[in-house]
């Protein structure tokens, strides 16, 4: 993997976290932040661990201290899971999530409001 590769698989990862999550962060650092808890866990690490080197490839001397299979490998693991995210189906998560606690809660209400009503002697 040569100067060039890096600078495109950054890229390469830049546009997808645009397109697929709506981050437009710029240190790479900032936006694996941003990301959170929307990236698995392994793409996660290897997102740091490229943030990690993200300043080294701007320095041709210190370019060289970078473990190339290591960021190669770093950069697939992160595309994958950038090219899997769905978002309609993360927010259609999210909202059946948020409509299943209140219809519990409606349920446990609704229940105490009839055991109430039951020891009152009105029902």
């Amino acid at each position: 993997m040569d100067d060039m590769q890096l600078e495109d698989g950054f890229g390469r990862i830049y546009t997808a976290m645009e397109a697929q999550m709506n981050i437009r962060a710029q240190p790479l650092d900032r936006a694996i932040t941003k990301a959170g808890r929307r990236l698995p866990g392994p793409a996660r690490k290897a997102g740091q661990r490229l943030a990690a080197i993200e300043p080294l490839c701007a320095h041709p001397k210190l370019r060289r201290q970078i473990d190339t299979a290591r960021a190669q490998k770093d950069m697939a693991v992160l595309l994958r899971a950038l090219e899997g995210y769905d978002r309609r189906a993360r927010r259609i998560h999210a909202l059946l999530g948020w409509a299943t606690a209140n219809m519990v809660n409606l349920f446990v209400m609704f229940a105490i409001l009839i055991a109430l009503l039951r020891w009152r002697g009105v029902l």
